[in-house]
């Protein structure tokens, strides 16, 4: 699952962007932008994290436990700090891959 997150990750980024960068003044189309790709980016961690069988975790099964406790922690501060990424490419008037 993880080389398929970074080659949609990889693949998403650009056409995402393209689509979304002209639609709102640019702290609007940064802010889009940086919460639609980091909320793809948690939705796929989710994902791998929730795919794992605990019994073919073993003795990692307490750190198994520990990761699903605290992701969804985990993923509203990877939104807001994508969010918060994209207001500042905003307001420095930088392209994405510039930041």
């Amino acid at each position: 699952m993880c080389p398929i997150t970074g080659i949609l990750y990889v693949w998403m980024v650009p056409t995402f962007i393209k689509h979304y960068d002209d639609l709102l003044p640019p702290v609007g189309d940064g802010l889009i932008v940086g919460v639609g790709v980091s909320g793809f980016v948690a939705l796929t961690f989710f994902v791998m994290i929730n795919s794992v069988d605990s019994g073919v975790a073993g003795p990692l099964i307490a750190v198994l436990e520990q990761v699903q406790e605290t992701l969804p922690k985990a993923i509203i501060g990877g939104i807001l700090g994508g969010g918060l990424a994209g207001i500042a490419s905003g307001l420095l008037l930088t392209d994405w891959q510039d930041l």
